[in-house]
């Protein structure tokens, strides 16, 4: 029985390291909602359903969730401007709103807004959401926050001006961003209150926006040439643009490793949605079926010979 055990933890190892082996190039596509000016995606969970902010006529921005190509809006009920911003895996929604004398959060489930809101703060602004529930976001005075069963927690990074978390992984590990006393952007990764600095060399203003489950980090950063994204893993990091685009700023990931984000072939600012999939390369789609195929004949082969 041990023997057969540990023979398939090694066929299921290999998988994973083939998968680790995905490309690094990715095949996109675009998005607006009908008749905005402004559509801006900022988060997706495993099931592929995106969610973020578009701006139309009234100059009012909305909240959406985007499922299976249809746009369905998501704006509490009353307030001015509603953003959302993060989504998990039972389709729970976070976001912000401004209304009412303040800016405030809202976690939004079954057609059912619940409004957060840290005491004393100036605004609280939520941007992520895992599958536990817990919801992360920025506060008005440059701190950030981890909401948990009702309570709220303050941080920041030490020696910041200003700390941003963007989002939260189903281990409560949180990604994010920070303004140094140089005024110099950088990313962050917070692991149980250690922080880990993310910077790419030469590169003087980064954030970090998403992390899947696996530890994938995506951001963007900006330099003369416009706005650029990066996925980070295992310590190396792979940029990327949306072809023929002056901003791409990617913001979340699921665990398919599909990235959402927002674009702009001009300095205008006029945003688009885009969804990045990513595609193997060559190499790697035959490492993949060679360690898959391996797999199984090494599961096969316990099995007929009655390996216990």
């Amino acid at each position: 029985m041990k023997c057969a055990v540990a023979l398939t933890f090694l066929a299921l190892g290999l998988l994973g390291l083939a998968s680790a082996a995905w490309a690094d190039s990715f095949a996109f596509s675009t998005f607006d909602v009908p008749g905005a000016s402004i559509t801006e995606a900022f988060g997706v969970n495993d099931a592929g359903q995106i969610v973020g902010r578009y701006s139309g006529a009234d100059t009012v921005t909305h909240g959406f969730l985007y499922t299976n190509s249809t746009f369905t809006p998501v704006n509490v009920p009353g307030a001015g401007d509603t953003h959302a911003k993060g989504i998990n895996d039972v389709a729970q929604i976070v976001g912000s709103f401004s209304g009412f004398s303040m800016t405030a959060s809202f976690i939004y489930d079954g057609g059912n807004f619940t409004i957060i809101n840290m005491p004393s703060s100036l605004a609280t602004s939520a941007t992520g959401i895992n599958n536990s529930g817990q919801v992360v976001g920025t506060l008005g005075d440059g701190r950030s926050f981890l909401y948990t069963n009702g309570t709220f927690t303050s941080f920041y990074v030490p020696n910041a001006t200003g700390t941003a978390a963007f989002d939260i992984n189903d281990s409560g590990q949180i990604v994010g961003g920070f303004v140094d006393a140089n005024g110099h952007g950088h990313g962050f990764l917070d692991t149980g209150g250690m922080f880990t600095i993310l910077d790419i060399p030469g590169i003087t203003d980064l954030e970090a926006t998403g992390i899947n489950d696996t530890g994938q980090i995506v951001g963007w950063f900006f330099d003369t040439g416009g706005s650029h994204s990066f996925l980070y893993f295992n310590g190396a990091y792979t940029t990327f643009d949306l072809p023929g685009a002056y901003h791409t700023e990617a913001f979340g990931i699921n665990n398919a490793g599909q990235i959402v984000g927002r674009y702009t072939t001009s300095q205008n600012l006029q945003y688009r949605g885009f969804l990045a999939t990513p595609v193997p390369e060559p190499a790697s789609f035959w490492m993949l079926a060679f360690v898959g195929v391996l797999g199984v004949l090494i599961l096969g082969t316990a099995s007929q010979a009655g390996i216990r």
